[in-house]
């Protein structure tokens, strides 16, 4: 049971973020009066590309979410290049410091604004991150077509 209400969440975010992304790469996307069979010349197409970084949750992989990239169909996404890394392993003190794939250590379940916080794990993963980002930036993409997705522990409010 557990495996399936996992795979519903995940499905979940994956059409909630498939919109919301269909729908922010629409408002950046080139005047519609253009021709189709025009081929954008090399120094446009990194404007017109977009990076999507999905992070997995707590003990996941990033290979094991590639498929939420099917669920991203929309024309809008035919020029993304997307990213799913895995987060290092390393002991979580809430599973009794199992060693797992894990972003930052997370001290107890639930959490709460009080918790004991993993700040340079939590750093750590937010430089990893930027590296990650100003890669593609490097290679051409606009910042403003960069996405940072997620489930779980790899929600991007969690990295901020």
């Amino acid at each position: 049971m557990g495996s399936l209400v996992r795979f519903l969440f995940t499905l979940t975010a994956a059409v909630g973020a498939a919109a919301l992304l269909a729908a922010s790469l629409r408002r950046r996307a080139p005047p519609s009066g253009l021709p189709a069979q025009v081929v954008p010349s090399s120094h446009m197409e990194g404007r017109n590309r977009s990076f999507v970084l999905w992070l997995h949750g707590l003990g996941d992989s990033g290979p094991a979410n590639e498929p939420i990239r099917n669920f991203f169909s929309a024309p809008e996404f035919r020029l993304t290049k997307w990213s799913f890394p895995s987060a290092p392993r390393s002991p979580v003190s809430c599973n009794n410091g199992f060693v797992m794939p894990s972003w930052f250590d997370i001290h107890e379940l639930p959490m709460s604004a009080g918790s004991p916080q993993d700040e340079n794990g939590v750093l750590k993963a937010v430089e990893n991150v930027h590296a990650m980002i100003d890669k593609e930036v490097a290679n051409g993409i606009h910042p403003g077509n960069i996405f940072v997705c997620g489930f779980s522990q790899g929600g991007k409010d969690s990295i901020d």
